[in-house]
């Protein structure tokens, strides 16, 4: 089909509303309209386009999916990427920015992070963007947002092979472009928001390796597998899934095509494997930390075990019912589900419409049924079912449910007559759901945040002995009259408004001799002294309370003390 210069114009018009929007100039619902002028052009354009499957689908069709799908991408995933939010969270936020800088200076790679073994991909990618923003924080915000935007068109394409139409395709990647849970990944600035960029074309690879046999196939499902882990903690639990399916393949074939995918797998892994036969003790840092607290939590087998299920429990109802509840957990807004309304129904018609080929190998589904089955299982969470349901944690389940939505536009678009009625309906369904998605993102988030209140974050270097990695601290305010001490070596902070700061660890966590100081103008200020077992204030001239202990959620006693006075 050729491609008339009109349509270019049009193209062009519509990607210059896009990107106005991006700049702030016009009200969200300008672009929520050009949504839907998209939509219906590429239908008016497309809808004679569908090929059998085997046949190719003309190059211009696609470029003109992308084109549109480019355009929604980028002014939801950049939009308003400076000043939403335009301040530090919390401790986890301060301490990546300061990893951004140390990068980016020091001009090293790492493989692993002393910062409760955080992997490096994020943080090195952020480094580059690093030396033309001068802002580490807006780095990662924008690795965030590309990725979001890659991540878009990858699901185009994942979809476009599984269900042979380009209009089915746009759709499901405009789905996954809109959508809140990645949005909110990538200003929450966290690892997980660069996961899809492993987890799609892993399911893609794996899928042509079982379907066709062919040994590039295996080569790339051995690529991707690596990658992940060089990403976030979670993405353990896919190699499991992918190590399931090669199994089967094995078995089902005596084929020793899978023997390729795991030596790529070791090879590409070696910079890692290396680095946790040295330091062991950074690698499993936060595994042993989540055994610590079980401990002392005296949890028994049983506990746990009922614990898991309500782990299981909490992370279907965050998908389909009730999002979020525990007090820190940022990455969501607070009781909201993962999708809006209508993204959960088209979940729930694919997974239904799907059912029917979970015992056939080579349907898609099958896979997909599968991997949520095990997904919800890595919520890291084991014994402390309070953290669940936990989206960032869980956002490897992201790509495989918009695939779920795409069958069912695929079933209802090919199934249901007469398709132009289908289609407006569907343009419709999906310019609501723009919306529901721009409204929880850009209005829900930050009023249930105060992003407003926060102060300019103090960074500093902690004083410490020479086995203590420096690390930022940071101030951050839930309660005006409140001051949340996060340290480089705490678990947890609990909010405390009627006692004034609260720190929360076991003191033997701390290292000996470790110095930890911290001061706003604002507010009172606070020293603490870990040595030991005993928990010290430093008082030169400054007036100090009575330390005090405070019972944790999780059964551990707190050490809180308060003082006034300025360094």
């Amino acid at each position: 089909m050729k491609i008339a210069h009109r349509n270019y114009l049009i193209i062009g018009l519509l990607l210059s509303i896009q990107i106005i929007f991006v700049r702030g100039f016009v009200w969200h619902t300008a672009s929520i309209l050009a949504t839907g002028a998209n939509l219906f052009f590429v239908y008016r354009l497309l809808k004679n386009e569908t090929k059998p499957r085997g046949e190719k689908i003309s190059k211009h069709v696609i470029f003109l999916g992308l084109c549109i799908l480019l355009s929604v991408a980028l002014a939801f995933h950049f939009f308003q990427i400076k000043t939403m939010p335009h301040d530090l969270y919390g401790f986890d936020a301060a301490r990546d920015v300061n990893q951004v800088k140390q990068v980016a200076e020091n001009r090293t790679v790492y493989i692993l992070f002393q910062n409760f073994s955080k992997e490096p991909l994020y943080y090195h990618l952020a480094a580059l963007i690093y030396p033309l923003t001068h802002d580490a924080f807006l780095a990662l915000k924008i690795v965030g947002a590309l990725a979001g935007v890659a991540g878009s068109i990858l699901m185009f394409y994942w979809a476009l092979k599984e269900f042979q139409h380009v209009f089915v395709a746009l759709v499901t990647g405009l789905l996954f472009a809109m959508s809140s849970w990645q949005l909110l990944m990538e200003r929450y600035v966290v690892r997980p928001s660069l996961i899809p960029l492993v987890v799609i074309p892993l399911g893609y690879f794996l899928l042509k390796a079982i379907r066709y046999k062919r040994e590039k196939d295996f080569f790339w499902v051995g690529i991707f597998t690596a990658a992940g882990f060089y990403i976030y903690t979670t993405y353990s639990i896919v190699p499991v899934i992918v190590g399931i399916f090669l199994a089967a393949y094995a078995l089902r074939y005596k084929s020793r095509h899978a023997l390729i995918t795991f030596a790529v797998t070791f090879i590409f892994l070696a910079p890692m494997l290396s680095f946790i036969a040295q330091k062991p003790d950074v690698y499993f840092q936060r595994m042993l930390q989540r055994r610590e607290e079980v401990q002392a939590a005296r949890l028994t087998f049983t506990d746990q075990l009922s614990s898991f299920g309500k782990n299981y429990q909490h992370s279907v109802q965050g998908l389909f019912v009730k999002g979020a509840t525990f007090p820190t957990m940022e990455n969501t807004s607070p009781g909201q589900k993962a999708f809006d309304t209508i993204t959960t129904l088209l979940i729930l018609a694919g997974m239904s419409t799907g059912l029917w080929g979970i015992s056939k190998l080579r349907n898609a589904l099958s896979f997909l049924f599968i991997a949520m089955a095990l997904i919800p299982t890595s919520s890291m969470s084991i014994g402390f079912d309070i953290e669940t349901p936990n989206f960032q944690r869980m956002i490897i389940a992201f790509p495989f449910l918009m695939l779920f939505a795409g069958n069912a536009i695929s079933v209802i678009y090919n199934g249901v007559k007469p398709k132009f009625i289908i289609a407006a309906l569907l343009m419709v369904a999906l310019t609501l759901s723009a919306q529901a998605n721009f409204k929880r993102m850009f209005v829900d988030y930050p009023n249930n945040y105060p992003f407003d209140n926060l102060p300019v974050f103090t960074a500093m270097q902690f004083e410490h002995n020479k086995d203590i990695e420096s690390a930022v601290l940071v101030l951050f305010y839930i309660d005006p009259e409140v001051v949340n001490i996060y340290m480089s070596d705490s678990r947890r902070v609990w909010y405390a408004p009627s006692s004034g700061v609260a720190l929360y660890g076991s003191p033997a966590y701390f290292s000996e001799g470790a110095t930890f100081a911290v001061e706003h103008p604002q507010t009172p200020l606070t020293l603490f002294y870990m040595k030991g077992e005993d928990t010290h204030t430093i008082t030169e001239g400054r007036s100090c309370y009575e330390p005090y202990k405070l019972q944790s959620p999780y059964g551990m006693q707190v050490h809180v003390m308060r003082c006034s006075g300025k360094l």
